[in-house]
């Protein structure tokens, strides 16, 4: 799954321009939903 995030973010720095998007994270709790964003916010 991290893999698949590491993806997107190549994949935003080769376009080049940046759009908004939302995102909804489901999960169990302790699960890492709030890292996971927190990292891809940067």
């Amino acid at each position: 799954m991290g893999n698949a995030f590491s993806n997107c973010l190549c994949k935003k720095h080769r376009i080049g321009s940046l759009r908004e998007i939302t995102l909804l994270m489901i999960g169990l709790d302790n699960a890492g939903k709030t890292c996971t964003v927190k990292h891809l916010l940067g």
